[in-house]
């Protein structure tokens, strides 16, 4: 966690030398990732020669679902760097499951206020839904299980909200970690 290197003054050894800060929060997150990562393929293998063996037709989907899985964690990973840069650990988890389910439930709140809700909790909706992240472009389950065939405009389309999404994050995470005291 960012907060706790500043609270142990970890950070006094490692800013004097030729690293930035920006570097120093592009390092934590790229060192999440790569354990990300690391996980990702262990589990995912595991699954994989398992679905080999038993049903190959979900190979393929399996695959696009753990890349999906990956883009989403990554993201989640992002916002839990940002939020640690300025807060404790716990609530930047907090924060950060907060987000995760806002991000499930967006969809299903606007569908829910656009049928009973006034035109004021509309426009609050909308302006939630369009600037708050949409996590469900990241779920693709229910396409892989019933094997609906997934546009590659759709895949590439999301690739691109997740690097807008990711680098926005990692961006504001920079400018906050620049403004604390070392």
């Amino acid at each position: 966690s960012i907060n706790k290197d500043f609270e142990r003054r970890a950070l006094y050894l490692l800013f004097p030398k030729p690293i930035s800060r920006g570097q120093y929060v592009l390092g934590k997150y790229l060192g999440m990732i790569l354990l990300l990562l690391t996980t990702l393929i262990i589990l995912g293998g595991l699954f994989l020669i398992g679905a080999v063996l038993t049903d190959r037709t979900v190979v393929l989907g399996s695959l696009m679902n753990l890349g999906y899985a990956f883009l989403e964690v990554s993201f989640l990973i992002s916002l839990a760097v940002l939020f640690s840069t300025f807060t404790a650990s716990l609530n930047a988890a907090l924060y950060t499951i907060a987000l995760f389910i806002i991000g499930h439930s967006l969809l299903t709140l606007k569908n829910y206020v656009a049928q009973v809700g006034t035109s004021v909790s509309r426009g609050l909706v909308d302006a939630a839904y369009y600037l708050l992240p949409n996590l469900e472009k990241f779920d693709i389950r229910q396409a892989v299980l019933y094997g609906i065939h997934i546009p590659a405009a759709q895949v590439w389309w999301t690739v691109v909200y997740w690097l807008v999404y990711t680098g926005l994050v990692l961006f504001l995470s920079i400018l906050v970690i620049r403004k604390q005291e070392v």
